[in-house]
């Protein structure tokens, strides 16, 4: 199973079975809330992906996804008490941002290295 697979599963395992309602309670509350949901995204995709941890700068593709895992979190939280009511739309950008951000850094990662079960998706097509 490529990177962007296992990450994109680590996502899903993080915002889906493993935020409770308690932890989305807290993460919509209080900033150490999300940082708490951050954690346990990171957890799933330290374990998801263990083989590549030896990999030179691969810790700092994890730093950059789960910065950007609470930035988005953070930004929708705000937006959907400031703006407008949590809706589908905003669900689906938020979604569509998170994978499109494991996609883009599972590919500048590949280009540090290149083998195919980094990433089987070329950053050209």
């Amino acid at each position: 199973m490529n990177l962007f697979w296992l990450l994109s599963l680590a996502h899903l395992m993080g915002d889906f079975p493993f935020q409770t309602d308690k932890v989305f309670y807290y993460k919509r509350n209080f900033r150490w809330g999300g940082l708490f949901h951050v954690a346990i995204c990171t957890f799933f995709n330290i374990l998801l992906t263990l083989p590549f941890l030896k990999l030179r700068y691969f810790w700092l593709l994890l730093l950059i996804l789960s910065v950007s895992h609470f930035l988005y979190d953070e930004l929708k939280t705000w937006f959907t008490q400031k703006v407008m009511r949590d809706n589908i739309f905003l669900f689906l950008l938020d979604q569509t941002l998170h994978f499109f951000t494991i996609w883009v850094v599972v590919q500048l990662f590949s280009i540090l290295h290149p083998f195919p079960s980094v990433a089987k998706w070329s950053i050209y097509t």
